[in-house]
């Protein structure tokens, strides 16, 4: 840059310094009384002069154009700081708005997956609801078709324990009828089957009173249908045991007082017809 200014001004200064230089050297020749001594001497004051203003200027100007390159330079570099702290600022006001932006977008996030966890929490809940009203509904209807099952058990079991009780009180009666008007038949083994009989349905009675306990115990167990099949059945099994037993005993009773008027029988004498008849 300092060449550049150096060709630009050059000219214009030797041009300057030939014009101060002529008119140095027609004051000389117009000073006619000077000898040629001082005239030599004013011309190399002139050469002098010339040359000590040319320079003066030529440093006055590269001065002025250094000066000048220094303030472009200083106005360039304040003007690259205003634009780096303006753009700076800009970056943080971004990065305050992006900041912003992200923890805004992180707490919507949040929000949402709260209200996500509480509405499947809420469903969960609800789902849990209906399916426990399921289970109590079912069991409900369980327990009433158990039960339904049970009385009609029980009442067919009731029912053939009254049977057979009133099958004993006819022997019974049959047996004090025969004891009253034959003394002589032994009733006794026919009396000792109805004891029995008795005994077994007392029994069974005993067994039947119990399954309404088992029935409930089964029904608030865990597993209802295993429970029946262990306590409600099995109770049932024994009555039917016992049922049958005393029902096989009053059969048994029935048989010997048969038996025993049978036996008590007086043999009858032989027809002589039908012995005639057989030898003829």
């Amino acid at each position: 840059m300092f060449k550049n200014i150096l060709k630009i001004t050059l000219p214009t200064l030797l041009i300057l310094a030939l014009f101060i230089g002529l008119s140095s050297y027609a004051q000389a020749e117009d000073d006619s009384t000077a000898d040629e001594a001082t005239t030599e001497q004013y011309e190399e004051e002139a050469v002098e002069n010339t040359e000590t203003g040319v320079l003066d200027a030529i440093g006055g100007v590269v001065q002025n154009r250094a000066q000048k390159l220094r303030d472009d330079v200083n106005a360039v570099r304040a003007t690259f700081q205003e634009k780096r702290s303006e753009t700076q600022s800009e970056m943080e006001a971004k990065r305050a708005e992006v900041q912003g932006n992200v923890e805004e977008r992180r707490a919507e996030m949040e929000a949402k997956k709260a209200e996500l966890e509480a509405n499947m929490t809420e469903r969960r809940a609800e789902l849990e609801a209906k399916k426990e009203e399921r289970r109590t509904a079912i069991k409900e209807e369980m327990a009433k078709r158990a039960r339904a099952y049970i009385d009609r058990t029980v009442k067919r079991f009731e029912a053939a324990i009254e049977r057979i009780n009133v099958a004993i009180t006819r022997v019974e009666s049959r047996i004090a009828k025969i004891q009253d008007e034959h003394s002589e038949i032994d009733t006794t083994e026919a009396s000792s089957f109805l004891e029995t009989a008795k005994s077994q349905l007392s029994q069974a009675q005993v067994s039947l009173s119990s399954v309404n306990t088992a029935v409930e115990t089964a029904l608030a167990s865990e597993n209802p249908k295993d429970s029946f099949e262990s306590t409600v059945k099995s109770v049932f099994e024994e009555t039917k045991t016992y049922v049958k037993s005393a029902h096989s005993s009053v059969v048994d009773s029935v048989s010997s007082l048969k038996a025993s008027i049978e036996n008590s029988r007086p043999e009858e004498p032989a027809n002589d017809d039908d012995n005639s008849s057989e030898e003829n």
